[in-house]
């Protein structure tokens, strides 16, 4: 075999081999800010996850702490975020809605100290991560 032989047939074994292997980053779940939608990226969770350390030191001090409940309301909350179908809304009023995700964990429990959690959590990590996000993204 000649040498530009060799070098043309390892070159279309290295295509045959890349264009098998499917390469795609992570398509994360919508922002529907105001009215206008931003795909959330890996910038929103650094943020998220900065702000994570901050809020349990706040809440400590706050009635019904418990760190394996807020654990637990964080990675739902995270899981939802991460999914592509989910849509997670914040209104003109700062109101947090979400469609097209799982159930998130504490939003509709009966259990009164569980579903203030979640609250602090949306409302005083989730959101105000949000809001960063998007002064950086619009």
């Amino acid at each position: 075999m000649k040498k530009s032989q060799i070098i043309i047939l390892t070159i279309f074994s290295i295509l045959i081999l890349t264009s098998s292997i499917n390469v795609k980053g992570q398509n994360y779940a919508t922002l529907n800010y105001w009215g206008q939608d931003v795909k959330l990226d890996r910038d929103f969770f650094q943020i998220l996850n900065n702000k994570r350390s901050g809020f349990i030191e706040e809440v400590k001090s706050l009635r019904y702490y418990d760190f394996k409940d807020y654990n637990i309301l964080y990675v739902s909350l995270v899981d939802n975020l991460k999914s592509n179908s989910f849509t997670i809304i914040v209104t003109e009023a700062n109101e947090i809605q979400w469609r097209n995700g799982s159930n998130m964990t504490g939003a509709d429990e009966t259990n009164k100290k569980k579903k203030t959690r979640a609250s602090w959590l949306y409302y005083k990590l989730l959101l105000p991560s949000l809001q960063e996000f998007v002064k950086i993204k619009l």
